[in-house]
């Protein structure tokens, strides 16, 4: 999903990302994200525009946010 951050809490390990069309999701950089574009989550900032993957839980709730599993800064 292409993601912009609007809120960052942990250092970046919990992310509140807006998708394209307006949808609010909570995303968690566990230790295992393949970063690309950017060193690791210090380098995360509110704003930033991204290209996410993450696992959705098949019961649809992830009370800690969904696992990230790739982040990609747009344009890279």
């Amino acid at each position: 999903a292409e993601v912009t951050i609007t809120k960052m809490t942990e250092e970046g390990r919990f992310l509140t990302v807006t998708t394209v069309d307006g949808r609010e999701l909570h995303l968690r950089a566990a230790g295992d994200v393949d970063f690309e574009g950017i060193k690791d989550r210090s380098e995360l900032k509110i704003g930033m525009r991204l290209k996410a993957s993450y696992l959705e839980p098949a019961g649809g709730n992830a009370p800690l946010g969904s696992d990230i599993t790739t982040l990609q800064l747009e344009g890279k």
